[in-house]
């Protein structure tokens, strides 16, 4: 099955150019691993949660001569609108819309983010593994929308660490105009010059946290937009209770802090590309301790830049005296228990949805574009349609 096929095609090529520093034909495997990738995305059919509301509002959307009015307060973001616009003029198979979002964006991370910047590019195979273990179902078949405005804002990045504020805020100004979540890059420039150290980590984390709890329910009046009122509206009252919260302190705030430490202070391996982005980090981890309904999704505009320190941080682990000794049993461990992590959202028990159905069933068995005429992916599909429209259903009640 294609995401097999590419699990192993992109651990084989860590292997060999990242661990082993080989360098023939790094280029054409790298091109090759990216073709993979947009193909898995673009030829499925009726795969993902967010895609089969998308392939439904993609019947309502207008094309070129229709009243398009993509900058009015609409139900979603104004360059997304354009582009299904662009998309549906040229062709109007929704196919074809998928196939476009997978090349663009797979295309701005393989070639714009992975490959060339200071943070990614030491072991971009390595990223490239984690992107695809952890985050390429959800960018390129739930989260269309905000995975473009993710993938643009991971192009300021060298702007932000390089205080070009001009063209750091371009970036920001395209990424809002495809999701407005990216509301929150705005702030981030305020952390550049906030020193990691101690007291300011925990008065970051202590302001925001109060901030949520006490004054969550008057919030929305800051906002202007229709749209984002209407969805912190929507996610202040979707956040966990208390030992949610707690969880969410631990995975997004403490564990990476003491990775933190052990690198910086343990191992010596401070990076100032890095360095530079650490506030940042601890205002959106406090956020998912604050709100986790708003963490959840503002954290995705870091998490790519999270798992390149997290590549940074296992090599090192991998080159360092400091675990010699266990070293093995160390990175093994490192890679593992976050993978079953995410195995675990996945194996989660829908069957009060659809009998014996998991979490899985969105994504797998893996149905594509040459087999649409096929009975038994029919079945799949329509029962796919169903479960999906069902879960959406419980989750917005």
């Amino acid at each position: 099955m294609p995401y097999l096929i590419i699990f192993l095609f992109s651990l084989c090529f860590l292997y060999r150019y990242d661990i082993k520093k080989k360098e023939k034909y790094k280029k054409s495997a790298y091109f090759f691993l990216f073709i993979l990738v947009v193909l898995t995305a673009g030829c499925r059919y009726v795969v993902g949660g967010d895609t089969v509301r998308y392939m439904r509002y993609w019947e309502y959307y207008p094309t070129f001569g229709d009243d398009i009015g993509i900058f009015s307060y609409a139900m979603y973001d104004p360059f997304w609108m354009l582009l299904n616009v662009c998309c549906k003029f040229l062709c109007s198979d929704f196919i074809f819309f998928q196939f476009v979002h997978a090349l663009l964006l797979n295309w701005i991370l393989f070639y714009g983010v992975f490959k060339r910047q200071n943070i990614f590019k030491e072991h971009y195979f390595s990223v490239v593994f984690f992107y695809i273990i952890y985050y390429f179902i959800y960018f390129n078949m739930e989260v269309l929308r905000e995975s473009l405005a993710v993938a643009i804002f991971l192009l300021s990045i060298p702007a932000f660490q390089q205080k070009k504020w001009l063209k750091y805020y371009l970036f920001a100004v395209i990424s809002f105009l495809f999701h407005s979540s990216a509301i929150i890059v705005f702030i981030f420039p305020v952390f550049r010059y906030i020193a990691f150290k101690k007291r300011y980590v925990i008065l970051t984390f202590i302001f925001v946290i109060t901030i949520f709890i006490l004054l969550e329910s008057s919030l929305s009046v800051l906002f202007v937009n229709p749209i984002i009122q209407q969805r912190f509206d929507l996610y202040k009252d979707a956040s966990m209770n208390f030992n949610g919260r707690l969880l969410r302190t631990i995975i997004y705030f403490i564990i990476p802090l003491f990775i933190i430490y052990v690198n910086d202070y343990r191992m010596y391996r401070r990076k100032k590309e890095y360095i530079v982005l650490y506030m940042v980090f601890v205002f959106v981890a406090s956020i998912s301790a604050g709100n986790t309904a708003f963490g959840g999704r503002f954290i995705n505009y870091i998490a790519i830049i999270i798992i390149g320190y997290y590549v940074h941080f296992i090599y090192g682990i991998r080159k360092s005296l400091f675990v010699k000794n266990v070293q093995k049993c160390v990175l093994v461990l490192l890679v593992i228990i976050p993978f079953i992590w995410t195995l675990k959202s996945y194996f989660g028990n829908y069957s009060f949805i659809l009998q014996g159905k998991k979490g899985y069933f969105l994504w797998f068995p893996y149905t594509d574009v040459f087999h649409i005429d096929d009975s038994k992916q029919k079945n799949i599909i329509e029962e796919r349609i169903y479960f999906a429209d069902e879960l959406m259903l419980f989750q917005t009640q």
